[in-house]
């Protein structure tokens, strides 16, 4: 576990922060979801730029929460193995800005009741982040099984899928999916020589 404290770390934030919901009565409730940091649907967030961050660390539900903690688990390993931890903060940070400001556009330009929270579009933009990664010469010394690979083009369609579903984000998830495949191709990736060195001297 001490290879991933940036997977670690991402993890913990959004569990405790479900705690904090859950101790607050915010679950299903969308005006204390409001007052933790979601971004409101109909457009009204006026200068309080700070919910294109803080919307991500919260979550509408257990269901909601699992999902996103698990893929996160999974796909956050991946990347922050090629690449770092730095790195894959780096990227989980920036999908979830390029999420929630798309999030913030068209609530601005479609308005309509409810909230949006989640680490969905964080989360999607490690998936493309790992996919590109995955098929990157310079990161196959870190291993490139065929079904990883396939898993992940898998989920990606299903989370596709799952977008254009009725009050799932697809302005989010875009948002995160776009720049973490773009993120992909230029993210430094690390010495898969060092890596292993460092393991065996442990």
């Amino acid at each position: 576990m001490r290879q991933y404290p940036g997977t670690m770390l991402l993890l913990a934030g959004v569990l405790i922060l479900f705690g904090v919901e859950q101790a607050v009565g915010a679950v299903g409730n969308d005006a204390r979801l409001l007052a933790l940091g979601a971004i409101p649907d109909d457009g009204t967030m006026g200068a309080e730029y700070w919910r294109v961050f803080s919307y991500a660390w919260l979550h509408a539900g257990s269901a909601h929460l699992v999902a996103n903690g698990a893929l996160l688990w999974w796909v956050g390993r991946i990347v922050e193995r090629r690449t770092g931890s730095l790195p894959m903060l780096g990227v989980y940070l920036g999908c979830a800005l390029a999420g929630g400001l798309l999030i913030m556009w068209k609530a601005s330009m479609y308005p309509k009741p409810g909230t949006s929270l989640g680490a969905s579009a964080a989360v999607s933009g490690l998936l493309t982040c790992a996919l590109v990664l995955l098929h990157r010469p310079s990161a196959a010394g870190f291993g490139r099984a065929l079904w990883v690979r396939v898993t992940l083009w898998a989920v990606l369609v299903s989370g596709l899928a799952i977008s254009s579903l009725p009050g799932v984000s697809l302005a989010g998830h875009a948002g995160g999916l776009a720049l973490g495949a773009l993120l992909g191709f230029v993210v430094p990736v690390r010495r898969s020589d060092a890596l292993t060195s460092s393991a065996l001297r442990k």
